[in-house]
């Protein structure tokens, strides 16, 4: 893992980063595909240097322009001293990752369709208090491994053909992972309209987003919830 720098962080906060916050996480994407992908693998091969490799698969005009000088410096240097792709790609996804309400979130946040701040509140804690491995990807139920999404189905309270509130009680969320493959996956038919009821179809959807994209922790997930509790 690659730690953040002080220098790292002020580019986080310069007037330049939101510009490059997209593109960041494009070649984010591309880096953690790389090893699982002949394709991609044989462009890098092709070209001289990492940086030259994403600048054609990115259809930049050139590294500056997609990345910033700044970046485009950090990877240079990351490359001289062999990080692995998923190192680099770990690097510019907490480069990228800025926990904040979008302008989208806070018109959300604004709008009849906010939902109750407590169902919040208790998906923020499910989430925090999570002990499961994060998948990679956004599958919602997956044995030991989970994505947020997943996390909160795990701990809806379904019973006798109902979904109700997300339960505070571990103990439930307990015996609902274990029940077998086909009443999980009942259940999850149930739960996961009634937790787009309870969180609203925009939050699930950015919950998804923040997993499958932006690779949020449970507890980046979570600290992002609280946000919408804040008068």
């Amino acid at each position: 893992m690659i730690e953040l720098t002080p220098e790292d962080l002020k580019f986080k906060e310069s007037t330049e980063f939101p510009d490059k916050k997209e593109n960041i996480l494009s070649a984010a994407n591309i880096l953690g595909m790389i090893d699982n992908n002949r394709t991609l693998s044989d462009i890098v091969k092709k070209y001289k240097s990492l940086v030259e490799s994403l600048v054609f698969m990115l259809r930049w005009d050139n590294c500056s322009q997609g990345l910033s000088d700044y970046v485009c410096s950090r990877l240079i240097v990351f490359e001289r001293e062999r990080k692995t792709n998923q190192e680099i790609s770990s690097w510019l996804r907490s480069i990228a990752r800025k926990i904040e309400l979008s302008p989208h979130d806070i018109k959300f946040k604004n709008s009849p369709n906010m939902p109750n701040k407590q169902q919040i509140k208790l998906a923020a804690q499910a989430l925090e208090n999570s002990t499961r491995q994060q998948t990679s990807d956004v599958e919602d139920v997956a044995g030991e491994r989970r994505s947020s999404v997943g996390v909160l189905l795990v701990f809806m309270n379904v019973r006798d053909g109902e979904a109700h509130a997300l339960s505070e009680h571990p103990g439930e969320a307990i015996r609902m992972s274990r029940q077998s493959g086909d009443k999980e996956r009942e259940n999850l038919g149930i739960a996961t309209p009634e937790l787009r009821e309870l969180l609203s179809d925009y939050i699930v959807n950015r919950i998804r987003y923040f997993d499958g994209y932006e690779r949020y922790s449970f507890k980046d997930v979570a600290q992002w919830l609280r946000l919408f509790l804040i008068d």
